[in-house]
């Protein structure tokens, strides 16, 4: 009976050792932002030892995060917290409080971060003295300080609250580890200046937190100080130059292990910077390559979506192996007497892991089920975005033939269209349902990107778009549409001295019946022959007849069959 107890002893030890290797391993890979094996060996260190530890919680929300799921995240740091309070250390129960800040700043949720915000600063003065690691202070510290810029940096007193919790950071580097926080802290006060006090100073502090970055081997911070460093020189001082080079400086540090969303942003900005100095060869390239990190990733989120399904089965079946080992060490503890009760114990758990079993089987099927139509709809995202990259190439072919010399105009007016299909894309990635979206929300964002056009050309705009859920192909080339006629009415419908200038738009439905109506009161219009090419082109792709009238200005309609 001894040497049976102290096997179970052993046997839990070595467990629990095993299950601790395996997550530090998981540690290592997330700072590579190896974020499926990190994944992984979590996964197994949770199975190896199911009373594991908050750590092990907050890991996984942080990988939760950098995928974008922030919903899954935050419920991981709560349950994290429930953990940490019951051993009531300063220090764990701080870094949460630093996790959520950073959460809520995230999703932009200012009250709930208010009240976090709050709570966090009063437990910092009651518990000061027992907070003993630097490295959580410091990160909350940083956090601190990017909340405040977030929700309440046009306040004098909260600007100097920043600063001031800025040199509270700055005093600590020396003692610090984690250099990141003092790079991110630097980057902090830039932005502070640049949108608050005086860009000039912001400049700066980039430079300062770019040579930082560098100068401590920081990927991470480097790249997005660089970003926001090159996001100066073009708002600031439309030095086109200046910001390529810092992004071109920065992309050479990143490396397969990179955070994929932040490379995804850098190639972004490049495509956006090649194309504003017309070096579309280039433009093209990084838009390839942009393209390419953004399928990563939503290659990854199903991916996860089916691991997190597997993960939760993991656990249920742990459950139920951890109960069976307890009944059996209790019952290793009872004398020889009671082997007839220890025997029929484990017939019933022989019975449980058989229930258990047959259950987990079910599961199985249902997750091979939607492996497949994960598959299904991967290769569909795939098909939908080629086609649209096609049509991009056919709006920017037809574009260059109205222009021998590939002016600004024309190059906006392209920009213009990709736009509106950059937009479905957005309310797709949003949408549950990828076949179908909401017209109304679609067509309202691209009349918003043009409000200050509006305003800018003294142009009245009534807008009316009944709501409805329409199929994603016919949403595009309404997009489209709708965007080549408010440039067209923009650019030539109104001379300079009329007075009121109004376009009018308005789509609902009447017996199965699309109702699309568009027209503008410009009197360059008045009683001439129009014909607006690409617009006809489209109405030919969604096969309808059309009808322009331009005796009081121009009207183009046409009834769609839903």
């Amino acid at each position: 009976m001894r040497y049976l107890l102290l096997f179970v002893f052993l046997a839990f030890n070595f467990t629990i050792a095993q299950s601790d290797s395996l997550y530090k391993k998981s540690v290592s890979l997330l700072s590579r932002n190896r974020l499926d094996s990190a994944r992984l060996f979590l996964s197994r260190a949770i199975k190896n030892n199911q009373d594991y530890s908050a750590k092990y919680d907050i890991t996984y929300s942080k990988i939760l995060k950098k995928i974008g799921k922030t919903d899954s995240s935050f419920y991981y740091l709560d349950v994290a917290e429930k953990k940490i309070y019951k051993s009531n250390i300063a220090d764990s129960i701080l870094l949460i409080y630093a996790l959520k800040m950073e959460m809520t700043r995230h999703t932009h949720s200012k009250s709930l971060n208010h009240n976090i915000l709050s709570n966090a600063e009063f437990f910092v003065k009651k518990n000061k003295s027992e907070i003993k690691n630097l490295e959580i202070f410091a990160y909350y510290l940083n956090r601190r300080m990017s909340c405040f810029n977030e929700f309440n940096g046009t306040n004098k007193d909260t600007i100097q609250i920043i600063f001031n919790t800025a040199e509270e950071i700055l005093r600590l580097e020396p003692n610090l580890k984690n250099k990141e926080v003092v790079a991110y802290t630097l980057n902090e006060i830039a932005q502070v200046y640049e949108y608050r006090i005086d860009a000039k100073l912001g400049l700066e502090y980039y430079q300062r937190a770019h040579q930082y970055s560098k100068e401590n081997n920081l990927i991470s911070p480097f790249v997005d100080n660089s970003i926001n460093y090159a996001r100066y020189y073009l708002t600031k001082e439309g030095d086109y130059n200046s910001a390529i080079k810092v992004l071109k400086e920065a992309e050479n540090v990143i490396d397969l292990n990179s955070d994929v969303f932040q490379t995804y942003r850098l190639y972004d900005f490049l495509m956006a910077l090649f194309a504003m100095t017309n070096d579309f060869e280039s433009a093209y390239s990084y838009q390839k390559k942009a393209h390419e990190k953004q399928l990563e990733l939503e290659r990854f989120k199903t991916s996860q979506y089916i691991k997190d399904l597997e993960l939760k089965n993991i656990v249920e079946q742990n459950k139920s192996e951890l109960k069976l080992n307890n009944e059996k060490l209790v019952n290793a503890e009872n004398n020889q007497k009671l082997f007839l009760l220890v025997v029929l114990l484990v017939v019933i758990g022989l019975i449980v892991l058989g229930f258990y079993n047959r259950k987990i089987n079910f599961k199985n099927k249902e997750l091979d089920k939607l492996s497949t139509e994960n598959e299904f709809l991967l290769s569909e995202a795939n098909h939908r975005i080629n086609n649209n990259l096609q049509l991009i190439i056919i709006l920017i072919s037809e574009e260059l033939k109205k222009s021998e010399d590939a002016n600004t105009s024309s190059f906006k007016k392209i920009l213009s269209k990709v736009e509106s299909i950059s937009t479905l894309h957005r309310h797709l990635y949003k949408s549950e349902n990828k076949r179908e979206i909401n017209i109304a929300d679609y067509l309202t964002e691209i009349q918003s990107n043009f409000i200050e056009l509006f305003i800018e050309n003294n142009i009245k705009i009534d807008f009316k778009v009944e709501s409805q859920q329409i199929d994603t192909n016919l949403a595009m080339y309404f997009g489209l549409m709708i965007t080549e006629l408010f440039i067209n009415s923009i650019k030539h419908a109104f001379p300079d001295e009329q007075e009121t200038k109004k376009i009018t738009f308005n789509l609902n439905s009447q017996e199965n019946q699309l109702h699309f109506f568009y027209s503008d009161n410009g009197k360059n219009s008045i009683g001439k022959t129009l014909y607006p090419k690409l617009v006809i082109k489209m109405c030919r792709q969604i096969k309808v007849n059309y009808t322009i009238d331009t005796i009081n200005g121009f009207s183009f309609s046409f009834n769609k069959p839903i």
